[in-house]
């Protein structure tokens, strides 16, 4: 895979954009501002059988790389999302599928199930010789793995979506993910091919050889994943607002711009830190004066020495807290901000239900310590009032909130 100067750190920096935030596996998309823009688009046209491709999208968290593909297909038809994380990989189908794997670097994942039907999806591992880990469901719980629910018949608009522990996929710097839509039958005379992918491929023609087999070769290429998660935290210490961050890689970096807002809207440059540029991480600190403003925002500018940089996510710092949470801005529209002020590290889990008293998010939040803001997608809400629970080691929490429409 081509070479790239990453920085890996909470900052997520990434080849296509900066990831923004860990989905619900329920089935639907999101929106962009967890997942991110789409990595890659088809070309709008159907393949084979019905079966159309539209858009891959890919984010992670601590725990979890997650992968989204929007599509339209019959329910009984099937998902792949072919990953590659090194040179090699296997060229076979580990379900007897006629798909030849002919990329540059072929796959080293195939994470697969159905598109409906219980969603049943598997983990299949290249082990430089033969796919293993076949036959066993990874979704049981169906917290893995959600896509269209019961099998509707006909053509179906809809959303599949997946979540892979880390410690599957192991601490890859990038990755390249091609979505896929086959069918459920193997076999080379009858089995079935590559009906439609995104990024676009060669489709199948028939139901039978040779128009079945399909050779595919394109992926979204080097999206940049983190080896392991950092922190970027703050706190107050009289006059002073402490900032604390660490990277776990550093490679080509020039530093850290410290931009500060009191609305999270518009930013002021308030100061710089070098990088280290140290292969294996670094901690740093940085100290400033706090403005007059009750609630302020900082964030980092994570610059490349080529220019290119991104944004950290947010530390929000309030003079005098009252309360372990608070929301920030309510009535919400597409996310819920939350801001968790507790001097260490805690595990929150935050259920959001509706005037009806059901359960229509869980979300688990891991806070760095200080202070830190939780986000949740609205996208699944109608308008109207929610109460929001919290529950972590030292935040136990309810509040009340509207979401406007």
């Amino acid at each position: 895979m081509k070479k790239k100067s990453t920085f890996l750190a909470t900052f997520m920096f990434a080849g296509y954009l900066l990831f923004a935030g860990t989905p619900t596996i329920d089935g639907t998309f999101d929106g962009e501002g967890i997942w991110g823009a789409a990595l890659a688009t088809g070309d709008g046209n159907p393949g084979w059988s019905n079966a159309n491709a539209k858009k891959l999208y890919v984010t992670f968290d601590n725990d979890f790389l997650y992968l989204g593909g929007e599509f339209s297909t019959e329910s009984w038809q099937q998902f792949i999302f072919a990953v590659n994380t090194k040179d090699g990989g296997g060229s076979t189908d580990g379900w007897g599928r006629t798909i030849t794997y002919n990329h540059v670097n072929r796959p080293d994942f195939l994470f697969r199930g159905d598109i409906a039907k219980g969603n049943y999806m598997e983990f299949h591992i290249w082990d430089g010789t033969q796919w293993t880990n076949l036959g066993t469901n990874q979704n049981a719980g169906g917290t893995n793995a959600k896509g269209i629910n019961g099998e509707p018949a006909g053509t179906n608009n809809g959303f599949i979506e997946i979540r892979v522990p880390r410690s599957v996929i192991g601490t890859p710097s990038k990755v390249d993910v091609q979505f896929i839509i086959g069918g459920n039958n193997g076999g080379a005379e009858n089995g079935h091919g590559c009906f439609d992918a995104v990024p676009n491929d060669n489709n199948g023609t028939s139901w039978s050889a040779p128009g079945n087999a399909t050779i595919i070769s394109n992926y979204a290429n080097n999206v940049i994943l983190p080896a392991n998660l950092g922190t970027f935290a703050g706190d107050l210490r009289g006059n002073n607002v402490q900032l604390q961050w660490n990277t776990l890689t550093e490679q080509n970096l020039s530093g850290f711009g410290i931009e500060r807002s009191i609305d999270a809207r518009t930013w002021d440059n308030i100061g710089f830190v070098a990088a280290q540029n140290n292969a294996s991480g670094a901690k740093y600190n940085h100290s400033v004066i706090k403005s007059g403003a009750s609630v302020q925002f900082y964030r980092l500018k994570v610059t490349d020495k080529d220019g290119s940089f991104v944004h950290s996510k947010l530390v929000v710092i309030k003079s005098k807290p009252q309360a372990n949470a608070e929301l920030i801005g309510n009535p919400v529209t597409s996310i819920i901000n939350v801001a968790i002020h507790t001097p260490s590290p805690e595990r929150i889990q935050a259920e959001l239900i509706d005037q009806s008293g059901r359960r229509v998010s869980n979300t688990n939040y891991q806070h760095p310590g200080g202070s830190s803001v939780m986000q949740i997608s609205t996208s699944n809400m109608s308008s109207g009032s929610y109460i929001l629970r919290l529950n972590g080691t030292e935040t136990h929490e309810t509040l009340r909130l509207i979401k406007a429409k």
